[in-house]
């Protein structure tokens, strides 16, 4: 049972790690490729919701929603 615990404990450090790199990787303004469907592009940062990330095309304009799977920092 007690080993069950030490495990729970364990992933709960590993997922608060994780959430902080993110945070510190893709702050607000930085610029990352990203991809879409079938197409892909550059954009900046606006914001971190969970694990996905809300980007502005540096081309189009239009705001994106991207999980980041499909972000790549420039």
């Amino acid at each position: 049972m007690m080993y069950l615990a030490y495990l729970l404990v364990g992933l709960m450090i590993v997922l608060v790690v994780a959430y902080a790199v993110v945070q510190l990787r893709y702050r607000r303004g930085r610029q990352v490729e990203f991809r879409i469907g079938r197409g892909s592009g550059t954009g900046r940062v606006l914001g971190i919701s969970g694990f996905k990330l809300r980007v502005r095309s540096l081309h189009s304009g239009t705001e994106h929603t991207v999980a980041l799977t499909h972000v790549r920092r420039r």
